[in-house]
């Protein structure tokens, strides 16, 4: 029998893919065979004639998974869907996902589930994460970034109210260096005094929030002019030109692998971010 892993992140932009991404390599590593899908996708891009969940794209390559993308991400919350969804209902999407499931799931040990943004998402046309976890009987897990000491606390407290027992932990990600041992020693015990079992407290760690140079020229659909050869340089940081030239050189120096932003007849701020 395959297990079901659901994960549930509590707000956007919170590590849930990294996370799934590292899971899914562990469980490789240790020799279970595993799939991966993500029920409902926002994250969408048009290529070609048809439309793609970006997450979905980026665990089967990363990963080698041989499964058709249009079983790992049935349902892309396009705007022509969402529209569709509210005139007509959800049309059928459940069914949708229980056929992808079975299909990614078969001669699997594990699957994992990647959720939406946050443990709202996906209402609209009944799959949201309390609902697409009770459709396979899934464990969830919950990922929340670290931002101040009541912001996690009260996100993870209303995972637990939310998921309820098939909860089994959660990760607090993106956690300042500065803060790991406060976590770890006060807002962790905390949390497992009231219920809710932590699992790890994962670390910020810029490189994986950051860019290369040719990620951002092709995001940008922009054209690299000189420096070929650094293209592969990651960008952590970015910072705004707008200032006046003399207090630009401090301002700039105090941020390591950054990209700066300004206007193109600043030459003098350019320069000042060059040095």
């Amino acid at each position: 029998m395959t297990l079901a892993i659901y994960t549930a992140s509590t707000q956007p932009h919170s590590g849930k893919t990294a996370l799934c991404a590292g899971l899914l390599r562990r469980f490789q590593a240790d020799k279970y065979r595993v799939g991966y899908m993500k029920p409902v996708s926002t994250g969408v891009r048009a290529a070609g004639q048809r439309y793609i969940g970006l997450d979905a794209h980026f665990i089967k390559y990363a990963l080698g998974f041989p499964d058709n993308l249009d079983q790992m991400a049935p349902v892309l919350l396009t705007h022509d869907l969402l529209e569709n969804a509210v005139s007509n209902g959800e049309q059928g999407l459940v069914d949708r996902v229980r056929t992808a499931y079975q299909a990614v799931s078969a001669h699997r040990d594990v699957v994992f589930l990647e959720g939406a943004t946050h443990l709202r998402e996906g209402r609209v046309i009944n799959l949201e994460p309390e609902q697409v976890g009770q459709l396979f009987n899934a464990r969830q897990l919950a990922v929340a970034p670290y931002q101040d000491t009541q912001q996690v606390i009260d996100d993870l407290l209303a995972a637990r109210h939310r998921l309820g027992d098939s909860l089994v932990g959660v990760f607090i990600n993106q956690t300042p260096e500065d803060r790991l041992e406060y976590t770890n020693t006060r807002i962790k015990p905390f949390l497992e005094r009231r219920g809710v079992p932590v699992l790890a407290v994962l670390p910020q760690v810029n490189a994986l929030r950051g860019a290369s140079v040719a990620e951002l020229a092709d995001g940008l659909n922009g054209e690299i002019l000189c420096c070929h050869h650094a293209v592969d340089q990651m960008v952590e940081h970015l910072m705004v030109g707008a200032m006046d030239a003399a207090l630009a050189f401090n301002y700039f120096r105090r941020t390591p692998n950054k990209a700066v932003i300004t206007s193109g007849d600043r030459l003098d701020l350019q320069l000042s971010a060059l040095e």
